[in-house]
């Protein structure tokens, strides 16, 4: 972005630009909806589509188009001390090595 003569402060925060009303009124201009809509239906109808929607995907990332997902995330050892992770380790220490010996083990059969 500084490179195509912007600030710093835009180049460090790109989303500042990409949030403003001219972003939006190019994206308008340049990636209409209709033209979107079009290609869209196109793609329930080409069977090599992969490309175009690669590039559908892009442009509607562009314009905003898609909403941001939460996804809650809890840690079920987040409340656990030091010791009460080792000791849940430790118990579990006989299935981890046979994980390892049966990884290990794979892993060099498909090297042959």
């Amino acid at each position: 972005m500084r490179e195509a003569g912007y600030s710093s402060r835009s180049a460090e925060k790109p989303q500042e630009l990409t949030r403003s009303k001219g972003w939006q009124e190019l994206m308008d201009k340049h990636l209409p909806d209709e033209t979107l809509l079009n290609v869209h239906k196109g793609l329930l109808k080409n069977h090599d589509w992969r490309a175009r929607e690669a590039g559908l995907d892009k442009a509607y990332k562009l314009k905003g188009s898609y909403k941001a997902t939460k996804v809650a995330i809890s840690d079920p050892f987040a409340d656990l001390s030091d010791e009460e992770l080792d000791l849940l380790i430790a118990e579990r220490q006989p299935i981890i090595d046979r994980f390892m010996r049966f990884s290990t083990l794979k892993n060099n059969r498909n090297v042959k």
